[in-house]
């Protein structure tokens, strides 16, 4: 996906005296290449065409695994540029871009003929409302007085966000689900979003701060979940409070996660149970008794889902999780009251190193070149994994235990997870799977 950040008077042509048009309009298109080579050679053309058009102060970055890049211009200064490129970069696509351009210079690569990604803090962002932390916004935007009173205005209340630069608020509506639904709704609606396609996001519910959660649903149960129904109730009254398919199902998909994980407790449970369901199909949610799940979505199909969850959930914990839902299926209860723990496959596989026996990968990692062509490259090399879905390779380093050092630290150090969802593990020592030793450290001696 190519994505644009500027229309209309954004796209001026403005040329530098001394910097020929067509050699830095070639010199970048090499460049946006090399760095993201899956996007098709014409939509790297356009973009690039659109690039230079723009007014300055402008830049462009672009994901390593996601196909598309992302530019804006007219900002007044080029750090600014900068800080706003990479934001809109990893909220459009979930994952840390590299700078590729600056006004009109091409960004070089390092010594290894890679661009490093760079961390974008105000995307991570989940404390309370301070416009200063809003992300990818321009200054008349942070500005605006219903933006700048946001956090002082009392309940129900509720924003949106869009990486185009979009914001809509919702305030002053009769329940929080209610303002969740108008704020993401008007801002989906918007058409600069329209015109740059993908959802907009929850930023924030009440003067929390949610936005690192990509949600695109109100994570606010409704009503109907939130307060049960009284037991007696007028025929009339049982009606008009009837709860909706949704509502059940989050009530159902609570209750059987209350029946296995006892020790959690209700606000984890229902927030668990609202991510859940705002998730992108195909999911899953898998369970580990007494007190913990873990949830995966937008897979190619239900079986993925399935089988990514349970493994990513018994990696995370150490031990077999409890498959509680696929999609909008929660699975039956056993007669015998005993819900049963799934051990799987590949997360207990030692081996050698075989590409199809990593666990819980999406399609677009596992077939990432260094991954693919890890069981070949040169000595010493590591592997290191998290259940997220992340895997850091390192090959010809100078000793075995640098190889797992430096897999280990840069999986830890990865911007997009930033720490949560505890420590990566050493997949892979040589071409040997040590994943079931669960080695948060180097094996290796120094």
């Amino acid at each position: 996906m190519v994505v644009a950040a500027g229309v209309g008077a954004w796209w001026m042509v403005r040329q530098r005296p001394g910097v020929p048009p067509q050699a830095f309009e070639t010199r970048l298109v090499s460049g946006l290449q090399k760095s993201n080579p899956r996007t098709d050679a014409k939509g790297r053309e356009d973009g690039v065409s659109k690039y230079v058009a723009l007014q300055l102060h402008r830049a462009m970055a672009a994901p390593r695994e996601a196909a598309g890049f992302w530019y804006t211009g007219n900002w007044p200064s080029r750090e600014i540029a900068e800080e706003r490129v990479l934001e809109k970069c990893l909220q459009f696509f979930d994952e840390p871009c590299a700078l590729i351009s600056t006004d009109d210079a091409v960004v070089p690569p390092g010594a290894d003929g890679v661009r490093s990604v760079r961390d974008a803090p105000r995307v991570r962002y989940a404390g309370l409302f301070n416009p200063e932390r809003i992300p990818a916004l321009r200054q008349d935007t942070l500005l605006r007085a219903d933006v700048a009173a946001y956090a002082t205005l009392p309940g129900p209340k509720a924003a949106a966000f869009h990486a185009t630069g979009i914001l809509h608020l919702a305030t002053g509506m009769p329940n929080q689900r209610d303002a969740e639904e108008k704020a993401l709704k008007e801002c989906n609606a918007d058409p600069v979003r329209n015109s740059s396609g993908g959802p907009c996001y929850l930023y924030a519910a009440e003067n929390r701060v949610v936005l690192p959660l990509r949600l695109t649903m109100p994570m606010t149960p409704g009503a109907a979940l939130a307060a049960p129904l009284p037991k007696a109730s007028p025929p009339a009254a049982a009606a008009a409070a009837s709860p909706s398919p949704a509502d059940k199902f989050r009530a159902a998909l609570s209750t059987a996660m209350e029946s296995i994980a006892p020790a959690m407790s209700e606000k984890g449970r229902q927030t668990q149970v609202g991510l859940y369901h705002a998730s992108l199909t195909h999911k899953a949610i898998a369970v580990h008794p007494p007190s913990d799940s873990w949830r995966m979505s937008d897979w190619p199909n239900e079986a993925d889902a399935e089988q990514n969850t349970l493994e990513a959930c018994q990696v995370r914990y150490g031990d077999p999780c409890i498959l509680l839902a696929v999609n909008e299926r929660i699975q039956e209860r056993p007669s015998d009251g005993n819900w049963r723990r799934r051990s799987m496959k590949r997360v207990t596989y030692d081996g050698r190193f075989d590409v199809q026996q990593i666990p819980f990968l999406r399609d677009a990692t596992r077939q990432r070149e260094n991954v693919l062509g890890y069981g070949t490259s040169g000595s010493p090399k590591a592997v290191a994994v998290h259940p997220w879905g992340r895997i850091f390779i390192v090959s010809n380093a100078a000793s075995q235990f640098a190889a797992e050092t430096t897999a280990l630290a840069d999986c830890n150090k990865d911007f997009s997870r930033n720490g949560q969802d505890g420590p990566c593990l050493l997949y892979a020592i040589e071409n040997q799977v040590v994943l079931p030793k669960r080695s948060t450290s180097p094996m290796s001696s120094p």
